[in-house]
């Protein structure tokens, strides 16, 4: 649900989440997958919106793009088509907005803008702490993106040691076809070694869940929404109270419990950040998070993290663009955006771990 155009920072309530809590309690867990019976060997990521926040700094090209042929964006039609490769997006913007472009000349006209945004793009909270935890550990994983090879090399190319710690890097162009079908999956995990059963997908969306249904593996499906659309700060700044979400408005509800349905019907293990009600999900998904930073490995019989500090856990600095003013975060389409950069600890006890 989009947010008001201004928000106060301590708008959202907070469940902190203790180190010494259970797993269940940690990761809103409370089936069978509890047990440490899902015995991980391996980590699928995927890129827009999981790893980097690309929706953040890209978000208004197309409205850009649209304006030069006299054409109004609809931000809640756009919403629906986050995930879909991008030939798909091509030809419903085409078609949506009456333009007169073939797909091959509307990505050729508006994927350089993309690639100027690109370099700018962060990388999201407790992204850098899991994957420098799997590298110590031994754990391998790959990125697996619906984006074409060329792109995904050049949006990580930003950030150092990522390409070289990943043991396959794959684009949609890559496989014979692209999500919803599991070949990428399929093939990330023949590249590291690993049996599919034992691997574990981190996607960014709910909507991402629909890639599942034609998939006849056994694997586990975490899914992880992190877009930047609309990003508020509460007061007390506990990390688990940075909540992004992705806007569903005419994404019909049931189609995202499908979504998820569709995962456990492939025999994989689903970890949910929905943007409805989690009482909606509870009964289908196998965890709910807000964001990696809550992610316990040992859940997926992986290693613990080790970074805990006195009961804090101190993380990266956390990017806001918008108008900050008098204890308000304000999003400024319209407006020059300014850089809010925050430095905390995360605590498990009701206090402000601001430092």
């Amino acid at each position: 649900m989009p947010l008001p155009p201004c928000s106060f920072l301590n708008s959202i309530p907070l469940k902190p989440i203790s180190p010494s809590s259970s797993l269940s309690a940690m990761n809103g867990c409370c089936g069978p997958q509890c047990d440490g019976a899902a015995h991980i060997q391996a980590v699928i990521f995927d890129l827009d919106g999981t790893l980097l926040d690309t929706e953040k700094v890209t978000k208004n090209v197309l409205k850009e793009f649209l304006e030069k042929y006299g054409k109004v964006i609809d931000r809640e039609q756009e919403d629906t088509r986050l995930g879909i490769s991008q030939l798909e997006a091509a030809i419903a913007v085409i078609k949506e907005y009456d333009l007169p472009l073939t797909p091959r000349q509307f990505i050729d006209e508006i994927s350089p803008i993309y690639k100027e945004r690109w370099p700018t793009a962060k990388p999201l909270p407790g992204v850098n702490r899991l994957m420098k935890h799997l590298q110590k550990h031994g754990v391998p994983f790959a990125l697996a993106s619906n984006s074409k090879k060329e792109n995904v090399d050049a949006k990580i190319s930003y950030h150092q040691g990522w390409k070289e710690n990943f043991v396959a890097v794959l684009g949609s162009d890559q496989v014979k076809s692209g999500k919803p079908s599991p070949d990428l999956f399929l093939e990330a995990a023949k590249r590291m070694g690993v049996d599919a059963a034992h691997c574990l997908v981190i996607e960014d969306s709910l909507v991402i869940g629909r890639w599942r249904m034609s998939e006849g593996i056994t694997n586990h499906g975490m899914l992880a929404n992190f877009s930047s659309l609309k990003t508020i700060f509460p007061s007390s700044m506990h990390e688990t109270q940075v909540i992004s979400k992705h806007s569903v408005t005419g994404v019909d509800h049931m189609t995202l419990r499908v979504g998820v349905r569709a995962a456990n019907a492939a025999g994989m293990k689903v970890a949910a950040v929905p943007s409805q009600s989690k009482a909606d999900y509870a009964s289908i998904a196998d965890s709910v998070l807000h964001s990696l930073l809550e992610f316990q490995p040992e859940l997926w019989d992986l290693p613990p993290f080790e970074d805990w500090v006195d009961s804090a856990l101190p993380i990266e600095p956390i990017y806001a663009s918008g108008l900050f003013s008098n204890g308000f975060l304000c999003e400024a389409e319209e407006l020059p955006l300014l850089s809010v950069v925050l430095l905390c600890v995360w605590k498990p006890e009701e206090s402000d771990a601001c430092q």
